[in-house]
């Protein structure tokens, strides 16, 4: 015989870093009787929710306006941003339950909310068992696709609002570029040699903003030795190109002051600059295998050449191998390091007057071994993190900026 099904009366708990209540359920979970009296058991899974690694670090995104929509079973609630939501439901043990998460920001203008912009999502269907936590990570979370396009424009909002483009608009594109690089003719191209010619007064020092292109966010603090802090590294970039190539002009220590190894397997382990480029400036959260780039170009060419490199460089583990391109770097005694660039614009996919990715690090090696210090132009720092470690742009194109020819 059986009994009329019993519907439990679960709860949900919230858990954040800052407080704990309770709220209504988010789902029903039925008990039923069976003809032996037993009932089947309930179980509380907990959901560990981490904010999305994308909007976590997003310059362009307001992180105290966002907010994520969890739903399961088609029963949706809302909670404000805390770095990890532990969400405690009661559902039947056994049953299978589909979770959807949705990321918002609260976008306004003026005093009033104007829209709810959706940025990253994650769906999971998972079977409850005993003693079960379902965790969604950081990592875990896409901000493609139609759901993410809130104009229709074929733009994913978050690319839309790091590029500083309308995503309530469809005719605001991301086109407006982090940093504009001038154009030279070719007969005055530099000499990639690794020394500062004079058509280098040509380039441009500064972003869109007027910010020096510093390259002093610091990405790693390895506390080896440390003579420099965030903001304040003296490492600097600047470009130009001929409509043919893109130039690119770095300057790292001062050679008085600094210590120099070519000690490591791995180049980056040493002095070196890594460039990275994404030709299209798709932005994707992972490396398309089209045209996406990272060179990394150490400062010396072995621990024999002591001077200079103009032949050695990896390109990214994530990273497609671009076509052929030229460099010289220059360990010149007193003065500063200096790595020189041409990188031809077909090497890389990139097309005057079309916006594409771009960034550029610098590697520090103060004591031989393993690297030290990283600094980055465009990256985030790790100050006010708590992080002594931070590095995402080898893996994730979507942290370059954007860059731009001038035609």
């Amino acid at each position: 015989m059986m009994h009329a099904p019993r519907i439990a009366s679960p709860i949900a708990i919230v858990t954040t870093n800052r407080r704990r209540w309770c709220l209504s359920a988010l789902c029903a979970a039925a008990m039923l009787s069976a003809c032996d009296g037993s009932d089947t058991r309930v179980n509380e899974p907990v959901i560990s929710v981490a904010t999305p690694e994308d909007l976590r670090d997003a310059r362009a995104v307001d992180r105290s306006a966002l907010y994520v929509d969890v739903t399961i079973n088609g029963e949706t609630t809302s909670y404000a941003v805390d770095d990890t939501l532990d969400i405690r439901t009661s559902v039947a043990r056994g049953a299978i339950y589909e979770l959807d998460l949705i990321w918002y920001e609260r976008i306004s203008e003026g005093a009033a909310v104007n829209y709810n912009l959706p940025l990253a999502g994650a769906r999971r269907e998972f079977p409850v068992n005993d003693h079960q936590t379902i965790s969604i990570g950081a990592t875990e979370y896409t901000t493609e696709g139609a759901a993410f396009d809130y104009d229709n424009d074929g733009f994913w909002n978050l690319v839309e609002r790091r590029a500083g483009s309308d995503p309530n608009d469809s005719g605001s594109v991301p086109t407006d570029p982090d940093v504009s690089i001038p154009r030279i003719d070719p007969t005055n191209a530099p000499s990639i040699d690794g020394n500062y010619d004079p058509i280098w007064e040509n380039a441009r020092f500064s972003d869109v903003d007027g910010n020096s292109l510093l390259i002093d966010n610091l990405m790693q603090d390895a506390g080896v030795n440390p003579t420099r802090s965030d903001g304040n590294s003296g490492f600097r970039w600047f470009a130009l190109h001929d409509g043919e190539s893109l130039y690119i002009f770095v300057i790292g220590e001062s050679g008085s002051t600094s210590t120099t190894y070519r000690d490591s397997v791995d180049p980056w382990q040493d002095d070196s600059v890594d460039i990275y480029i994404d030709g299209d400036n798709s932005k994707n959260q992972s490396y398309d295998g089209i045209n996406d780039y990272q060179i990394i170009v150490p400062l010396l060419e072995s621990s024999v050449n002591t001077v200079s490199n103009n032949s050695y460089f990896v390109k990214g583990y994530n990273a497609l191998r671009p076509g052929s391109f030229a460099f010289h770097t220059c360990d010149c005694g007193d003065e500063k390091h200096t790595w020189e660039f041409k990188l031809p614009l077909t090497s890389f996919d990139i097309e005057v007057g079309r916006p594409f990715g771009f960034d550029i690090h610098m590697n520090i090696d103060n004591d031989g071994g393993e690297r030290d210090e990283k600094w980055g132009w465009w990256h985030p720092s790790i100050a006010g993190s708590g992080l002594d470690y931070f590095d995402m742009t080898w893996k994730n194109p979507s942290y370059m900026a954007t860059a731009i020819l001038e035609p």
